[in-house]
């Protein structure tokens, strides 16, 4: 059995996503981050930090596991499935990049903007210096694109969906950041009209 406690944010939708994609059926615990139920005593017991997503796994011995972190998430249930890792070990090389790159630049990247333009409005040359930042990092993408269909080749893994939640919350709130990258926006409409992906953004 699987629980999900997440929202609508970039690391919610990339582990719905890739529950979606493997094909595993879960239960969707919707947390209302307005509300602050991720700061709640209830949800602090199952991660401490406040943070989502967790996704609770119940064995039929009803011993459980409790994963917080989202490419955690994300990996355990590639594994499980057997789907989206590479398992020949020259593309599973090739695919380490680009998933760690969307964890530690894309996400951090995009992740600070929301908060400069909330914490210091007035400060619009912090906001341009980190938009600038997160374009160089999406030319990058989009200069790999270029070469191949997918991020870890022409076989769709983990590193597409990784990346795909954090780019599609970016062209909802700050389009600036992804716009004039053709090969970037090809691959963007490739994965957003897979059926799994469509049921994934449902929350």
């Amino acid at each position: 059995m699987l629980d999900l406690y997440a929202a609508p944010t970039t690391n919610g939708l990339r582990v719905k996503i890739i529950l979606e994609e493997c094909g595993l059926e879960y239960t969707l615990h919707h947390v209302d981050m307005s509300k602050k139920e991720h700061k709640t005593q209830e949800f602090l017991k199952l991660n401490p930090l406040g943070q989502i997503p967790v996704l609770v796994v119940q064995d039929l011995e009803g011993k459980e596991l409790i994963i917080c972190q989202s490419m955690a998430i994300m990996f355990y249930v590639c594994e499980e499935a057997r789907k989206f890792i590479p398992e020949d070990p020259r593309k599973r090389a090739a695919f380490w990049e680009p998933a760690m790159h969307a964890a530690t630049e894309l996400g951090p990247g995009y992740g600070t903007i929301p908060f400069i333009v909330r914490w210091k409005k007035e400060d619009k040359l912090a906001k341009e210096m980190f938009i600038k930042r997160i374009r160089m990092h999406m030319l990058h993408c989009d200069e790999i694109l270029a070469k191949q269909q997918y991020f870890a080749g022409n076989e769709v893994t983990l590193a597409d969906f990784s990346a795909f939640g954090i780019i599609f919350r970016a062209k909802l709130t700050y389009p600036e950041m992804i716009e004039g990258f053709r090969n970037l926006n090809r691959w963007y409409e490739e994965i957003l009209i897979r059926p799994a992906v469509q049921r994934g953004l449902k929350f």
